[in-house]
C-alpha cells in the first residue's frame, strides 16, 4: 500500500536529541519496508547543541569525503530506490527547526525546564499543523530523538493533529550500532568496519534495524467542531479538548469493618488514621481545627470498643496531642492529610480527582457523593 495520497508529500517529521543516527536509521529503517516508503521532505525539530551535532555528523562534508546525507542518499539511489528529488533536507530553517522560548524569541540550547517544555509543545504544535492542515500530505512522526518529553509531546501532538493516513514510529538498533563508535554508525555499509572505545572492530552490515508503528489515537476530527478557533497554545488546545470529554469517576467503597479504602478491587495502604481523617473529610468536616476535635474526641478512652482492630490501633497507636497542644495537633493533622493525597496520588483511576477527594486549605470535598460507597457503619464517626 502506498502511503502517498494524490498531489501530496510524504514529510518524515522528527524529534532529534544528541543521537543523529536516529534520523539516518529510520530514513533507511523506511525505504526498507516491504513497501519502501521514501519520504519528500524531512522536518527536524531539534535545539541548538543538537543542530550542531547534526550539521556535523550528517549535513557537512569532511575533505574529500561526501556528507552523511549525501552518502545515504548515494546507497539507497544504488540499491535501485528512486530518491531523485526526494528527502529534501539540509541546512536551512525549513529542514533544521530549533525550538524556541516562551516568546518566541531565543533558541533553546536544551528542554530542561517546565517553561522549555511548555514552550517546545507550543513550538511542535505550530510547526505540526502546518502539514497536517493539508489534506493531501502524509506524516510520518519519529519519536526516536531526543529527551523523553520531546518523544512525549510528539506522540500527544500526532494524537491531537494526525490523520487516518499518518504514522508514528520509533527506531532501534542492536548494540555495539546504538554507542560510541568510530567512525559513528548512522546506517548499515557494505565494507565499512567500525571501532568502539576498546578498538574492537565491528562490521556495519551486521547492524539490524527495526522501525516500530506506535500506535496513537486521532483525535482531529472528533473536537475540531468545538471551536470556534483553532487554539494557537498546546496547553489552551488541551483544556478544551478536556472540557469536552465525559469525567468518568472511578467507585470508592470505605470498608467500615476493616478500615480501608478501595478502588477497583484495590486496596489503599492507608493506616487507621488516615481512613477515619477520609471519612470525615468525606462527612464534611473540613476545617483542620475541626478535624483535630473530632479525632481526639474519638480517641478518648471513654468511648467503646466496637471490636474493629482498625479503630482499636487508630485509639492506641495514632494519637494526636490534646489540650495545649493545639499548634502541634494541627500540625499533626497536615501531615496526615499530606500522606492520604499521596497514597491516592499513585492509584492512577484517582490521580485527576486527588483535589475533589482531598481539597486543600479545608474546603469541602466535591467528589460526587454517589460514586463514594459505604461498608457498613461507624455511627459515632461524623
Amino acid at each position: 500500500m502506498d502511503m502517498k495520497r494524490d498531489g501530496g508529500d510524504v514529510i518524515l517529521f522528527a524529534v532529534v536529541g544528541m543521537s543523529p543516527a536516529v534520523l539516518t536509521e529510520t530514513v533507511w529503517a523506511l525505504a526498507h519496508e516491504n513497501v519502501p516508503v521514501i519520504p519528500d521532505e524531512v522536518v527536524v525539530l531539534t535545539t541548538t547543541f543538537a543542530r550542531k551535532k547534526i550539521e556535523e555528523q550528517l549535513l557537512i562534508s569532511h575533505g574529500k569525503e561526501l556528507s552523511g546525507w549525501d552518502r545515504l542518499l548515494n546507497t539507497l539511489s544504488s540499491e535501485g530506490l528512486d530518491v531523485e528529488g526526494k528527502l529534501k533536507f539540509g541546512l536551512t530553517g525549513d529542514s533544521l527547526k530549533v525550538f524556541t522560548d516562551f516568546y518566541g524569541k531565543k533558541e533553546l540550547s536544551d528542554i530542561a525546564t517546565s517553561q522549555d517544555n511548555e514552550a517546545a509543545a507550543d513550538f511542535m504544535l505550530k510547526n505540526l499543523r502546518s502539514y497536517t492542515s493539508n489534506p493531501a500530505t502524509t506524516v510520518v512522526a519519529s519519536i526516536a530523538g531526543g529527551r523523553k518529553t520531546m518523544s512525549a509531546l510528539m506522540i500527544s501532538c500526532m494524537s491531537l493533529l494526525g490523520r487516518e493516513q499518518d504514522r508514528v514510529c520509533h527506531v532501534l538498533v542492536n548494540p555495539p550500532y546504538d554507542g560510541s563508535l568510530t567512525p559513528p554508525f548512522l546506517f548499515p555499509v557494505k565494507g565499512l568496519k567500525h571501532k568502539n572505545r576498546e578498538n574492537k572492530t565491528f562490521s556495519s552490515m551486521k547492524a539490524e534495524i527495526e522501525l516500530t508503528d506506535v500506535p496513537f489515537v486521532r483525535m482531529l476530527g472528533w473536537y475540531m467542531d468545538k471551536f470556534e478557533r483553532f487554539p494557537p497554545k498546546y496547553s489552551r488546545l488541551v483544556a478544551g479538548i478536556q472540557k469536552q470529554v465525559p469525567t468518568v469517576y472511578p467507585v470508592i467503597t470505605l470498608d467500615m469493618k476493616v478500615g480501608k479504602i478501595i478502588v477497583d478491587k484495590l486496596v489503599l495502604p492507608t493506616t487507621p488514621i488516615e481512613f477515619a481523617v477520609f471519612y470525615m473529610i468525606y462527612n464534611k468536616t473540613c476545617k483542620i481545627s475541626h478535624l483535630v476535635d473530632e479525632i481526639q474526641r474519638l480517641q478518648d478512652d471513654s468511648i467503646s470498643d466496637f471490636s474493629m482492630p482498625w479503630f482499636d490501633d487508630f485509639q492506641e497507636h495514632d494519637r494526636v496531642s490534646g489540650a495545649g497542644n493545639e499548634e502541634k495537633s494541627k500540625q499533626a493533622v497536615s501531615k496526615i492529610i499530606s500522606s492520604l493525597r499521596t497514597k491516592l496520588l499513585d492509584v492512577p483511576p484517582l490521580h485527576p480527582f486527588v483535589s475533589e477527594l482531598v481539597p486543600q486549605r479545608g474546603k469541602p470535598q466535591t467528589y460526587p457523593n454517589n460514586k463514594i460507597k459505604i461498608k457498613g457503619k461507624i455511627p459515632f464517626i461524623g
